[in-house]
């Protein structure tokens, strides 16, 4: 028999396969938790600010409108600027650094806007020697036991020494320089919330 011999098999050197390729290793989703905006929202959007009419009694008002919505004294009994007013008036309980022209002065326009007789009598509004300031604020909050926060929205800030409280009869005035309105606070904002957003606390009013 003719040809060539087969070659011998070699039985102990596998034939070669290509390794195999490992899968990339799978990443984990990471799920952070939810987190809340530390960044504090304005007061403005913290407090619902009512209006009040730009009449020279805006201060009386605002107070009348803030304690009636919580159902205190002096909003729960008096209806009127002149009213309340006449309460303070006859009850003056003004702070001991104003001096005696001063305190002349203060109570000489608090009396111009007083009022007497029927409705059809009542002023719709009073002159500007007639407009209240931070010594009726004094007055009303001494008089009625309140606490009497004033804010200005425009600068973020709070005007007077009195801090936020969850007190219930603390009320929120917003003051512009010149108009005095009145604060609702919803019940989703807190006292928390409402210290953060102050942004700075300078004090002009004095008490």
């Amino acid at each position: 028999m003719s040809g060539k011999a087969n070659s011998p098999i070699d039985l102990i050197t596998p034939p070669s396969t290509p390794p195999k390729k490992k899968a990339p290793a799978k990443r984990k989703k990471v799920v952070l938790p939810y987190r809340r905006s530390s960044r504090a929202r304005g007061l403005n959007q913290l407090v619902i600010k009512q209006n009040t009419p730009r009449n020279g009694n805006c201060l009386y008002l605002a107070v009348l409108s803030a304690t009636r919505d919580k159902g205190i004294e002096p909003g729960n009994s008096l209806t009127t600027a002149s009213e309340l007013r006449q309460a303070i008036f006859h009850s003056p309980r003004l702070p001991d650094y104003l001096t005696a022209k001063i305190k002349l002065d203060v109570m000489k326009r608090i009396e111009k806007g007083i009022t007497t007789g029927g409705s059809s009598k009542k002023k719709a509004s009073v002159g500007h020697d007639a407009w209240a300031g931070e010594e009726e604020i004094y007055m009303i909050a001494t008089l009625y036991k309140l606490d009497i926060v004033v804010v200005n929205f425009q600068e973020n800030r709070v005007c007077n020494a009195t801090d936020f409280t969850d007190k219930s009869k603390q009320i929120i005035l917003a003051y512009d320089g010149e108009h005095y309105d009145w604060c609702k606070l919803p019940d989703r904002t807190t006292v928390d919330d409402l210290m953060k957003s102050v942004t700075k606390k300078n004090i002009y009013l004095k008490f």
